[in-house]
């Protein structure tokens, strides 16, 4: 059940997301990975140990699953600007408020974005449901593999002083992946490609 609380900072639709230690979807998640064992394993001194290879092309994996799930968000939705949509938040933050909601058990987006808001002080509250399956998947990227994908991207490819930094945009933003935050022009970018691969016609 979703609160609607957007002051928390940290709270999202699925609880807070700073209790790692509490989300046993995760936990559970992980521990299947430790048994199959290709992924990652356990060592003998209790510290996981991961196979390069594998996480590389897991982190693929998850790029791509994120970049089909923003194509088909934008396409079948209501769509945004891209300087919108690369703002989306799933739990509140310092600089805002989230616009991942549960909305009578439907996963959705609510943005509070106008391009003109720094002459106007107005801010526009636009309502983007999800089709319940695309909604489930992306809660699932979120709720279950963002906690292990996080750690993964700070071990392999964030430098230490960049850490912090990365632990927060992974906690908040919703379109981040390898510990970048995308932009608009990836977003225009990704629209386009995924257009001519599925559609087989350029977008202009």
């Amino acid at each position: 059940m979703d609160t609607q609380n957007e002051k928390t900072y940290g709270h999202s639709a699925f609880g807070p997301t700073n209790e790692t230690l509490h989300n046993i979807d995760s936990a559970a998640f992980l521990g299947a990975l430790l048994k199959d064992g290709r992924l990652c394993r356990r060592a003998q001194d209790g510290t996981i140990v991961w196979d390069q290879q594998h996480v590389n092309q897991w982190l693929a994996d998850i790029h791509r699953s994120l970049s089909d799930i923003y194509c088909l968000l934008h396409i079948i939705t209501l769509s945004g600007r891209g300087t919108e949509e690369a703002l989306y938040q799933w739990a509140n933050s310092a600089v805002g408020r989230r616009h991942l909601f549960l909305v009578n058990e439907i996963m959705a987006i609510i943005s509070n974005y106008h391009k003109g808001h720094q002459i106007t002080g107005l801010y526009k509250q636009i309502l983007r449901l999800m089709p319940n399956e695309l909604g489930y998947i992306l809660a699932i990227l979120l709720r279950v593999v963002r906690p292990i994908e996080a750690t993964v991207v700070a071990q392999f490819f964030t430098p230490d002083n960049q850490k912090s930094r990365m632990k927060k945009l992974y906690s908040t933003r919703i379109f981040i992946t390898y510990g970048q935050e995308w932009n608009s022009e990836k977003l225009s970018l990704l629209i386009k490609t995924w257009w001519m691969k599925n559609m087989a016609f350029p977008l202009l």
